[in-house]
């Protein structure tokens, strides 16, 4: 999952009876979901602010620039920025 966006699942106990509606479900909404497929994302702050850190499947290409393999309206992405020392 860290390189293709992918999700993972989890079902303890895995009974068809109880569990296979659920996964079902799930499993329809994996598959038909919109997706986008080689996004670039940039992102830029103003000056006196620093990014530090990106969270999400993705790849970082330079400072500010990030390679999302695919996106969809279920995934999230996180930064963490901070003030630069010198503002």
């Amino acid at each position: 999952a860290k390189y293709t966006g992918g999700d993972v699942r989890y079902y303890p106990n895995f009974h068809i009876q109880t569990s296979g509606l659920k996964l079902r479900n799930e499993l329809q909404h994996v598959l038909t979901r919109v997706m986008g497929w080689e996004a670039v994302m940039r992102v830029r702050v103003s000056r006196g602010w620093k990014i530090t850190k990106f969270y999400g499947h993705l790849f970082i290409r330079g400072a500010d620039l990030l390679v999302v393999p695919n996106c969809h309206s279920d995934q999230t992405f996180a930064i963490t920025f901070d003030m630069e020392e010198n503002v």
